[in-house]
């Protein structure tokens, strides 16, 4: 990559060792497009002028063992590697309804939960595993948050309707805040028929992409519970929560 602070190498003997034990596909063209790494190479540059980079493309489809084999192999590397995840969090939604989903994310990175990795609303769930996964496997003891914002609150726009979030923050060696939640939606008749995505009638094909990001809105909750007519009580750990419809 060419940046404003000089040109900055790929570290070919790491990449033809990942390649070596198959668990990368070596491909220049997605780069061209993938905002998530040449929006952060100019700033590496800038603070690490003669660091050289791997950089690498999580799919969605990348399964778990697959992840955590390429945590292992990375984590075989020198002590001086540095891991940097640039993962957007948060997608589509307004700026209370981001806040609410990274409560559950924060809490799953905090938590080294990469076991529900998976239950993050997040743009690479994969990504956020492998992570987790090569943290723990270099001995970090805690997750050190910095900031946790969106882009409607960085615009100053509550009424921006479609946000991103962003939680920013580092792993190391020192114990961190502890930070465990968890969180509990609940929704009447017409949430649970939002939670199908082929249940709009104008969906020619299903799920369509209108109804894909409403979708996104019971992603990143640990639990969701649909409330009837009649009042309930819902028994969440040792936490007893009851709820009226009126």
């Amino acid at each position: 990559w060419e940046t404003p602070y000089g040109r900055i190498q790929s570290n070919e003997k790491v990449l033809s060792y990942l390649k070596g034990l198959g668990l990368i596909h070596i491909d220049d063209r997605p780069f061209f497009t993938e905002h998530g790494i040449f929006n952060v190479v100019s700033f590496i540059k800038k603070v690490l002028p003669r660091a050289r980079i791997v950089p690498i493309i999580v799919k969605d489809r990348t399964s778990d063992a697959e992840v955590d084999e390429l945590a292992y192999a990375l984590a075989q590397l020198p002590g001086d590697t540095v891991m940097i995840a640039s993962l957007d969090f948060s997608h589509y939604l307004p700026s209370s309804v981001a806040e609410f989903h990274d409560i559950t994310a924060r809490s799953k990175i905090q938590n080294f939960d990469f076991e529900h990795a998976r239950t993050v609303e997040i743009d690479s769930k994969p990504g956020l595993r492998l992570v987790l996964e090569y943290a723990k496997l270099r001995d970090s003891k805690g997750f050190h948050l910095r900031q946790n914002t969106n882009s409607a609150e960085l615009a100053r726009d509550e009424t921006i309707e479609e946000t991103t979030s962003y939680i920013t923050g580092y792993f190391s060696d020192a114990p961190a805040q502890q930070f465990s939640r968890s969180t509990i939606l609940f929704v009447g008749s017409f949430g649970s028929e939002l939670a199908k995505p082929d249940s709009s009638p104008h969906c020619a094909l299903a799920p369509c992409a209108r109804w894909e990001k409403r979708w996104r809105f019971f992603d990143g909750v640990d639990i969701v519970r649909e409330i009837s007519e009649e009042s309930k009580v819902y028994k969440v750990g040792n936490t007893t929560i009851a709820v009226s419809a009126g």
